[in-house]
């Protein structure tokens, strides 16, 4: 990769736009994680979570845009709670991601944790019921 084009890529990874990306995936992940944990499809989640099935399928592919209360309808028919998280931008050891497993690496059972230097992301893990 020349240095122009990686300059181009570390400018937006930096924007509100690349910050905006970055929480796309992380709600992605953990639909898909947790869809495939649960042996869901998305219907059964749209069911559980009172959102259409169109609109999952958009927050997948990272096309749609959500509010915290559509997060939090997902996470809850999940049985997970959800938190928001940042960091600061030259943090780049051990960031908790997603809740689920993906093969990164089970670290305490609750929380995968990854080697990645976001700034900010959603963070979701078995709901505080499941702990009592």
């Amino acid at each position: 990769m020349n240095r122009q084009t990686k300059q181009i890529l570390d400018d937006y990874e930096q924007s509100i736009e690349g910050i905006d990306f970055d929480m796309r995936m992380d709600l992605a992940e953990i639909i898909t994680s947790s869809l495939a944990d649960n042996r869901w499809s998305q219907v059964d989640l749209g069911s559980r979570s009172g959102i259409d099935p169109s609109v999952l399928s958009r927050l997948i592919h990272a096309r749609e845009n959500f509010t915290v209360r559509t997060v939090a309808r997902i996470v809850h028919a999940l049985g997970l709670r959800g938190k928001i998280q940042a960091v600061l931008p030259e943090a780049t050891t051990n960031l908790r991601l997603s809740y689920g497993h993906t093969g990164v690496g089970d670290i305490d059972g609750t929380n995968i944790k990854a080697e990645n230097p976001k700034r900010s992301w959603i963070v979701a893990g078995p709901s505080h019921a499941d702990a009592a």
